[in-house]
């Protein structure tokens, strides 16, 4: 029969382990120090505490998804991209005078329309120029119009986009792996591949939170030697989607 008693004991058994490797593990950390050359990476969050995609089954996600936006939507919804993209631009340049040369965004933070990608993107690439820095920059790109989307239900894409520290494109990766819902509906999902760039770093490649739960598509990194893989995961203000 049930016997809580053995279950208390493996329960016991369980935590200390954890503690052990967690306490241990992180002595290690602290007191073994790197005996290669090391580099400074910041990941930013935004601290504007909104949404830009409408919450789930509102009649503005309808109208949204629909292509049916209103002047007062769009700019609502761009007052919102606005806030957002300038306050992680902004403290971009911070980390980057605070040291860091590999500065990348969480997902579903930076929000652009597709007529207003290439007019941001100038001022990110700006940015990594001006600094010296890789900026990596998980992006979501919004068509509000039904006849230039790749399919009527395609709402966005949601991208990866590369800047080097001389503010050229190295690459813009598209998400591969998405999450059920509203993202499986209503995102463009980009091909089975994982682009990669050399840097005085070593070799440098990105991908989006999902992406990350695929051992056989995360291979495709290591089979190009991918030293650092940056993954921008929503995180920060709570994402609905």
């Amino acid at each position: 029969g049930f016997d809580s008693r053995q279950i208390g004991k493996g329960s016991a058994f369980f935590a200390a382990v954890l503690v052990a490797v967690m306490f241990f593990g992180g002595m290690r950390l602290a007191l073994e120090r790197p005996t290669g050359p090391t580099v400074q990476v910041s990941v930013l969050t935004t601290n504007v505490d909104k949404e830009v995609i409408p919450e789930p089954d509102s009649a503005m996600e309808k109208r949204l998804t629909g292509g049916m936006l209103t002047e007062a939507d769009r700019q609502q919804m761009t007052q919102t991209m606005n806030e957002i993209n300038s306050d992680l631009l902004a403290r971009t340049r911070q980390q980057a005078k605070a040291g860091s040369k590999i500065i990348t965004w969480n997902e579903y933070n930076a929000h652009v329309w597709a007529d207003t990608e290439a007019q941001f993107l100038a001022q990110a690439q700006q940015a990594a120029r001006e600094e010296g820095i890789y900026l990596v920059i998980p992006l979501i790109v919004i068509d509000p119009d039904l006849s230039t989307r790749p399919s009527p239900e395609i709402v966005d894409i949601n991208k990866s986009v590369m800047i080097s520290p001389q503010g050229e494109i190295a690459y813009q990766y598209i998400k591969h792996n998405l999450l059920i819902g509203y993202e499986g509906e209503h995102t463009l999902r980009g091909p089975k591949v994982i682009h990669a760039i050399d840097t005085p770093y070593g070799k440098l490649a990105s991908v989006i939170c999902l992406d990350m739960e695929y051992p056989d598509f995360n291979r495709l990194a290591g089979q190009q030697g991918v030293d650092i893989m940056l993954s921008g995961a929503i995180d920060g203000t709570p994402s609905t989607h």
